[in-house]
Formats: C-alpha cells, sequence, structure tokens
C-alpha cells in the first residue's frame, strides 16, 4: 500500500503550519501545504489522499472537492454538510491528535456506493433539492401525500441526513441533480 500524502490548503498560514506538523509527528503522513488557488494542480498531481481546505478553500473549490469528499477534511470551527469529515482548529492539540486519528483511521473508501435510494426516492430527493414542498412533490410525482412524507422518512433514515441542505450536498456530490 502507498503512503498517505496530504494537502494543506488554508488561508491561515499557521494553521496549516501545525496541522503539518501534527501530521508528520503523529501520523507519519507527509503533508504540503500549498496556496489555495493552487490546491487542484497540486492535489492532482501528487495524487493526495487527504485534502484539508478551510471554509473559503472548500467553497472557491467546491467543483474539484465535491467528487473527492472521502478525502476532504474541512477544518474550521463553522458546520458543514453531513458527508464531509470535519476538523476544529481551536481544539487543544490532544484533541486535534485524537480527531485526526479517528479521521485517518476510518477514511472511508472514494469507492463509495453512491446512494442506496430506491428510483421513487430518488425522484423524491430530486424534488426535494428542487425546493419543492410536499404538496408540490406529491402532485408532480402522482402520488399521496402521505406517501412523500413516508419516502422522505425513508430517505433521512437510509442517509442520516435530516436537512434540506445537507440532502441538497448528498444530491451534488452523487450527481443526482
Amino acid at each position: 500500500m502507498s503512503r498517505s500524502v496530504a494537502i494543506i490548503a488554508f488561508h491561515n498560514s499557521l494553521a496549516a503550519a501545525g496541522l503539518r506538523h501534527l501530521l508528520d509527528r503523529h501520523f507519519d503522513v507527509p503533508a504540503i501545504v500549498v496556496d489555495c488557488q493552487a490546491l487542484e494542480a497540486q492535489a492532482t498531481r501528487v495524487e493526495a489522499q487527504y485534502i484539508f481546505v478551510d471554509t473559503q478553500t472548500f467553497v472557491a473549490h467546491l467543483e474539484f472537492l465535491l467528487p473527492r469528499r472521502a478525502a476532504v477534511i474541512i477544518a474550521d470551527k463553522q458546520p458543514h454538510p453531513d458527508n464531509f469529515s470535519t476538523l476544529d482548529v481551536t481544539m487543544s492539540e490532544s484533541d486535534l491528535i485524537d480527531r485526526l486519528n479517528n479521521l485517518i483511521s476510518t477514511r472511508p473508501s472514494t469507492e463509495q456506493k453512491p446512494h442506496e435510494l430506491s428510483q421513487r426516492e430518488l425522484d423524491v430527493l430530486r424534488q426535494i433539492v428542487a425546493g419543492k414542498i410536499n404538496k408540490e412533490i406529491a402532485a408532480e410525482l402522482g402520488i399521496s401525500l402521505n406517501t412523500v412524507l413516508t419516502h422522505r422518512k425513508n430517505i433521512t433514515a437510509k442517509l442520516g441526513i435530516k436537512s434540506v441542505s445537507g440532502l441538497s450536498f448528498y444530491a451534488l456530490m452523487n450527481n443526482l441533480v
């Protein structure tokens, strides 16, 4: 198995340097700190297994990072979509090490199944992402309001995502819309 490599693209160079030190010292993961604007070229060139970004960089490189969600770790204190790993850079060093250990040891495979939803659940999900309310979804798909509610409940249970914004990110990441 090849050695893991990390790319770090933060606007805060001190936080980037600190994270690079922790990865090298505690996990034997070499990390390259790159300019946020050069993230895509560097991450592709070195075939990074982990990409650490701040929220600002994440938003700026959304199209590049969405398909790589299993490898992207957003390091910031802000709330994030459910399917992305996060790291609170304001934690103590020991808590950061514990969180990094958890992220690195349990990193999901990038070869995940895109979804486990039925075709009708996918239809309902697309309508949710389009911003339609339950009554509109029922009319559009020719099903009852109770059926829409059942599909929404099943989607939430299967994906573990409760918010509309989280479902929207899921749909975007898996090319469902």
